[in-house]
């Protein structure tokens, strides 16, 4: 999310304690890092929790990344032991299996955002390649949703 779609640019001076001149702008802007990396970290948080409850296990690793109203979490995380037996041997089984954990991870997910994080979510969408154990998930919300959300907060 880039700094100049948040609308939060007003040139005002101010005095830091050990007399430093700031700009107000320079402050804002220094308070919308701070939310932008607080809300992807508690969308990394809710992420990992709802694979907690679904997998018995956290990520390895993930991204989140903010472009407007949508969320993309990129996440890096082992196979299920069990569906990767059954790749093996009988892949449409696994991969129905596969669909119906995603279709699961998604309705988890979106009432999470919505409950914990009171985000307006739209839907959720999520692919996972097996071959590279990496997950891909898009979370569309309300047009404006988090630039609203900054402005309260800033």
């Amino acid at each position: 999310m880039s700094l100049k779609q948040l609308g939060c640019f007003q040139t005002v001076k101010t005095q830091t304690e050990n007399g430093e001149l700031l700009s107000l702008q320079k402050m804002e802007r220094f308070t919308v890092k701070i939310m932008d990396a607080d809300l992807k970290q508690e969308i990394a948080r809710v992420n990992n929790n709802v694979n907690l409850s679904l997998f018995g296990t956290g990520l390895r690793k993930q991204r989140v990344t903010i472009v407007e109203n949508k969320i993309i979490i990129t996440a890096d995380h082992k196979r299920i032991p069990a569906l990767a037996a059954l790749d093996q041997s009988d892949r449409m089984s696994a991969r129905l299996a596969d669909v119906a954990i995603l279709d699961e991870y998604k309705r988890r997910l979106k009432e999470e955002f919505i409950n914990q994080l009171k985000l307006p979510v739209i839907c959720v969408l999520k692919d996972y390649a097996p071959d590279y154990e990496l997950a891909v998930t898009f979370i569309l919300l309300k047009d404006d949703s988090l630039k609203s959300l900054d402005r309260k907060a800033t």
